[in-house]
């Protein structure tokens, strides 16, 4: 029942306001092109007071992105090579003997971006035996 009531003052509403934004419009148009511009002005100041205070306070996952951008910068790879297709027209020279080196024998991976990170190793869970 109250859904039914609702209905007209809501329609009421949105009548007054079209009737007000006409007579607006043909009274002062101006007016309105000001009015507008003022509100966009306040919508926009509040948007950048909004990213720039309220929207920059720490939580847990900027440690996490602190942690990918600085291991990022760290290891930038070169971009990746594009080959042509028309490099076949391109010598091919082996090197000599005194640039080569001897077989040696592979070496393990340094991984260093890669940090160990303290957890809760000892703690126990709690947990139903049954």
């Amino acid at each position: 029942m109250k859904s039914l009531l609702y209905y007209p003052i809501f329609f009421l509403i949105i009548g007054l306001g079209a009737i007000g934004l006409y007579s607006l419009v043909t009274s002062d148009p101006m007016s309105l092109v000001i009015k507008i511009l003022i509100f966009g002005v306040i919508v926009g100041v509040g948007i950048m007071i909004f990213k720039r205070f309220i929207n920059h306070r720490q939580d847990d996952s900027s440690a996490y992105r602190r942690a990918v951008k600085q291991s990022k910068k760290k290891h930038k790879s070169p971009g990746h090579k594009v080959r042509s297709l028309r490099a076949t027209h391109l010598k091919v020279v082996k090197s000599t003997a005194k640039g080569k080196r001897g077989a040696s024998p592979l070496k393990a991976k340094d991984h260093a971006h890669l940090t160990v990170i303290d957890g809760k190793k000892n703690k126990k869970k709690k947990r139903v035996l049954f």
